[in-house]
């Protein structure tokens, strides 16, 4: 179970992590001491460069340097209703897998499913591609392999659900079996493919790609998921591509108390941090953090939902920092505000 750090005996400065939380008298964003942020974008009133409104409900966010200097976001909006409702995602002519889709994107790609519960699944792309600025417009919708991941234990038995480990440190083999019907026009692609053909989890949720491999994020689990699942409140794996690995790296005990300010459950969106560990987006029970979580598995909050309205338990998305490692941007979902956070920051290990 993931801790919270606590402050040196010595100095009464963290040993992990950037002290307590400030209340926000905007009733926005608590941040700890020394730390501010300001609103880059907020649905419905910021407007992009097309003239439209900035669309709702932000989530997954990448943060690209600009060659004249600056970042560029780039933000995928969870849009369930079709395209050409409200604040919906405008879309680029020929630049759309699914022109009608309201939004969305993937790479490695996690499914936040149940019933059965989700997949992970990794596109291969096709013999001789070779990667490079433009090189995706001249694929066609068929080129390539979509495949979903199969897991064995040390004793090469089939892992039927990621919930089933509890360890940190835990490590599957990892294999990847092809989707028949990926555009799943009769089948969801989940429902394709056997229990014993898959390894599934629920909630899966975020994906980091960080250099040598990618983290995953499964936000909770429950004993009356398909008969297999341990109840947690959050695992966070590293999959290694070369070691065809998949280790556990966080584990989230369950939280009883959610309404307690302090706790941590429902990891959600993750990305590394350029000062040591991850930096995870709640999206629990409870009050929504945050959450810095270094190598050694010590957390500590970096930013609360601080809003009064029902907002306050609206989950926290897209946490990336900027290429210059000044800035960490992060979204709250609804009403659908973008943050920039600035402050002192320094190595966490």
């Amino acid at each position: 179970m993931l801790l919270t750090a606590q402050a040196s005996a010595d100095t009464g400065v963290p040993e992990v992590g950037y002290g307590p939380l400030v209340a926000d008298p905007a009733k926005r964003l608590a941040l700890p001491r020394g730390f501010r942020y300001s609103i880059v974008a907020r649905a419905g009133v910021t407007k992009l460069e097309t003239g439209q409104p900035t669309p709702r409900n932000h989530d997954g966010t990448g943060a690209f340097a600009r060659a004249a200097g600056g970042t560029v976001l780039v933000n995928n909006h969870e849009i369930r209703e079709p395209f050409g409702t409200d604040l919906a995602v405008p879309h680029l002519g020929g630049l759309t897998y699914d022109p009608g889709a309201a939004g969305g994107c993937e790479i490695y790609l996690t499914e936040d499913a149940s019933g059965p519960s989700g997949l992970l699944y990794r596109w291969q792309p096709p013999s001789g591609f070779r990667p490079g600025r433009g090189a995706l417009r001249g694929l066609r919708p068929t080129d390539g392999v979509l495949a979903a991941m199969k897991a064995t234990d040390g004793a090469g038995k089939h892992v039927a659900d990621l919930s089933l480990a509890s360890a940190v440190g835990t490590t599957y083999g990892v294999e990847w079996v092809p989707v028949p019907d990926r555009d799943g026009r009769n089948t969801p692609a989940r429902r394709q493919l056997g229990n014993g053909d898959v390894t599934r989890s629920r909630k899966l949720e975020g994906a980091w790609w960080a250099g040598a491999g990618a983290y995953v994020v499964a936000s909770y689990s429950r004993k009356s998921d398909q008969g297999v699942a341990k109840a947690h409140d959050g695992q966070v794996w590293f999959y290694d591509p070369l070691g065809s690995t998949l280790t556990l790296r966080l584990a989230f005990g369950r939280d009883t108390t959610p309404e307690v300010d302090g706790a941590f459950d429902g990891p959600d969106n993750i990305s590394l941090s350029p000062y040591g560990g991850v930096i995870i987006a709640e999206d629990g029970e409870g009050i929504k953090h945050l959450v810095g979580a270094t190598d050694r598995g010590q957390t500590f909050p970096i930013a609360r939902n601080d809003f009064t309205d029902a907002s306050r338990n609206v989950e926290f998305t897209g946490p990336v920092y900027a290429p210059e490692r000044n800035i960490l941007f992060a979204n709250i979902q609804e009403p659908g505000y973008l943050f920039a956070i600035t402050g002192p920051w320094r190595a966490q290990r």
